[in-house]
């Protein structure tokens, strides 16, 4: 299929008003995998057209779009779908209408749709669980998390690193040699990872605060000024 341009247009709305893919993502609960192949205008990605369609809506509108439905509709024409216009059913006034043993159309058609609801949304929760497997909720009480993170370092050998954002920065965050984060925090922001390593890099490590196991970290040395590596001794 020829491009239709609509990757093109989200792509640079995103860029315009500078919002990471992850960020988008993260609000919109779509996964970032479909958020790509949008972009990157993959539709056979998607495991129906009905997800297709929701998410293009979605996202386009989550961007401010004001063509957002016009993009939903440029892609059903290019896959050769045409709305077709409504036509009310009349029946003549004398002539009684005859009743089917079978579920009309329409009503078929909203069961059918509710089904898809359903599956749909225990699959992409089940996706959403899964890519989260490895964080920590955030608990409510400081004695029960408290607990909860001395058990895990206990038994596991993990550690808790929590990153505080005082004024917006770019980051970029490693647990366990594994990029975890990378994009824009926002003021007022935290994020937490659990692992046994920890590596960050940001543009100014002023605009941040660093919490392992509860403690914060010392930002400091002239080494390496926009770099933070846990523990500094690998063996540690």
């Amino acid at each position: 299929m020829q491009s239709l341009d609509i990757g093109k247009i989200l792509r640079e709305q995103r860029t315009r008003k500078n919002i990471s893919i992850e960020t988008i993502a993260h609000e919109t609960h779509i996964h970032l995998h479909f958020l790509e192949a949008l972009e990157q205008e993959k539709w056979d990605t998607f495991p129906a057209r009905v997800y297709l369609y929701g998410f293009l809506e979605q996202y386009a509108k989550h961007l401010g779009l004001v063509e957002a439905d016009e993009l939903v509709k440029r892609l059903k024409q290019a896959f050769g779908e045409q709305e077709k216009p409504f036509v009310q059913d009349t029946v003549p006034e004398e002539a009684e209408p005859e009743v089917s043993p079978e579920f009309p159309a329409r009503i078929r058609s909203l069961l059918y749709m509710c089904v898809l609801l359903i599956v749909a949304g225990l699959y992409f929760y089940n996706v959403e669980i899964k890519s989260k497997e490895n964080d920590k909720s955030l608990l409510t009480s400081v004695e029960t998390a408290d607990a909860v993170k001395q058990s895990d370092q206990a038994i596991l050998g993990n550690h808790e690193f929590m990153v505080n954002i005082k004024k917006e920065d770019w980051l970029r965050v490693w647990v366990d040699q594994r990029v975890r984060f990378e994009g824009r925090m926002v003021p007022g922001k935290t994020r937490f990872w659990v692992g046994q390593t920890f590596r960050l890099q940001a543009k100014d490590m002023s605009k941040l605060e660093v919490i392992v196991d509860g403690k914060p970290l010392s930002i400091g040395g002239d080494d390496s000024p926009f770099e933070i590596i846990w523990p500094n001794d690998p063996t540690t």
